[in-house]
């Protein structure tokens, strides 16, 4: 996840370029996590200046360039937000598998207004806008979106879609989530492949 205008909740440890949520410690040497800077909502946004904001659209343009399937939650891109739209479209365009890819939107707004803010960054039908976190693609397929997604375009055979998140209780969500984690990471190890590579 990234936060492109800070987030009040993450905190860093700059010496390990690690983070986390602002109550945690650096997993590599245990300091607590400092804030984050924050960008406020002006006009002129200066995305380079805080160490912070710039790390965070570093990560997102090389995720750009090479995701599958893309994910926002809220984020309404502006018109007036000049920067930040050209950078999300044009290294969006550098995608050279953005035809196949898929655009999640969680967003309240009416579709419409979402399909017309977005409409540049769409490729033909690619794409899903749902009101809630618990009805989107992710939930459905937390960890697999992305073959799940390819599974049902690619090879016409999707998969049973389960509902992990129905908004009751982030703990047990997590702990369904940690089930999935631990059956990766045996299953890598039964078939002596890298967790990157377990299918």
């Amino acid at each position: 996840m990234l936060f492109l205008h800070g987030n009040v909740f993450v905190g860093i440890c700059p010496k390990h370029k690690t983070k986390g949520f602002t109550n945690c410690v650096c997993s590599k040497c245990a300091s607590p996590f400092r804030p984050t800077q924050l960008l406020y909502p002006v006009k002129d946004k200066d995305y380079e200046s805080s160490q912070d904001i710039k790390k965070e659209w570093d990560l997102l343009r090389h995720q750009l360039e090479h995701a599958f399937v893309i994910t926002i939650f809220g984020y309404s891109a502006p018109k007036t937000d000049v920067a930040a739209r050209k950078v999300l479209f044009d290294f969006w365009k550098k995608n050279r598998i953005r035809d196949l890819g898929q655009i999640e939107i969680i967003d309240v707004k009416p579709q419409e207004v979402i399909e017309d803010t977005w409409s540049e960054f769409f490729v033909r039908h690619h794409y899903g806008i749902v009101p809630d976190f618990k009805d989107s693609y992710i939930n459905e397929f937390p960890r697999r979106s992305c073959e799940a997604l390819a599974s049902a375009y690619l090879q016409n055979d999707p998969w049973s879609r389960y509902k992990y998140y129905t908004g009751s209780d982030l703990l047990e969500y997590q702990n369904l989530i940690q089930t999935l984690v631990n059956s990766e990471i045996a299953r890598a190890k039964d078939n002596d492949l890298p967790l990157s590579r377990w299918p």
